[in-house]
């Protein structure tokens, strides 16, 4: 499933919502209309019933509406007993993270966009920090790698003192635990840039 597409679920005893007027009404004319038009899609049946709608003299509208709010009332009601779950926050399955735990290091990238963001900005004062972002990334993949020299050193220094920090604040667990951070910040890293 797409990134953001997922639904929350649904609480199976929340009361359902109140039924409009139109809905009534659609639901009362929806048979005729299809046996009247039988070679109309759905979507095709649905605008003619909103026409439908529109041309209905309010005296006949008054029938839908007085079913409408009786059913609105029935969904005050049954709202005033009901008590939402209490939820658990975030995303399901993601561990919280440690405000005491040490701050993952920058990657090179990320050292070379610090150095050079202040210059950019005086430069270009009127740029959006999008547009300035862009430029930084342009003159990153046009640095060659001797010039990429300096901040990966300086990327991996940070990274080195991290994993003492995360040594330190683990209780020094040992080597292995120092491996998995390894593994897990370049696939972290990745998905920085």
């Amino acid at each position: 499933m797409a990134r953001g597409n997922k639904k929350d679920e649904k609480d199976p005893n929340k009361p359902k919502k109140p039924t409009t007027a139109f809905m009534y009404f659609s639901n009362a004319m929806r048979e005729r209309v299809k046996t009247q038009n039988p070679g109309l899609k759905m979507t095709d049946i649905a605008s003619v019933l909103g026409k439908l709608w529109g041309q209905l003299p309010e005296a006949d509208k008054d029938k839908y509406q007085t079913m409408a709010n009786s059913d609105k009332e029935r969904y005050a009601k049954a709202m005033d007993g009901y008590v939402a779950p209490v939820s658990t926050g975030g995303k399901s399955g993601k561990k919280s993270k440690d405000p005491n735990a040490p701050k993952r290091p920058p990657s090179a990238y990320i050292c070379f966009a610090n150095a050079v963001r202040p210059e950019l900005r005086k430069t270009y004062p009127s740029d959006t920090m999008p547009a300035i972002s862009t430029k930084i990334g342009e003159l990153w993949r046009q640095l060659t790698d001797d010039n990429k020299e300096p901040y990966n050193k300086q990327a991996e220094a940070l990274k080195l003192k991290f994993q003492t920090e995360m040594a330190a604040y683990k209780g020094g667990k040992g080597v292995a635990a120092d491996e998995s951070d390894e593994e897990d910040d370049g696939e972290e890293e990745e998905e920085d840039e």
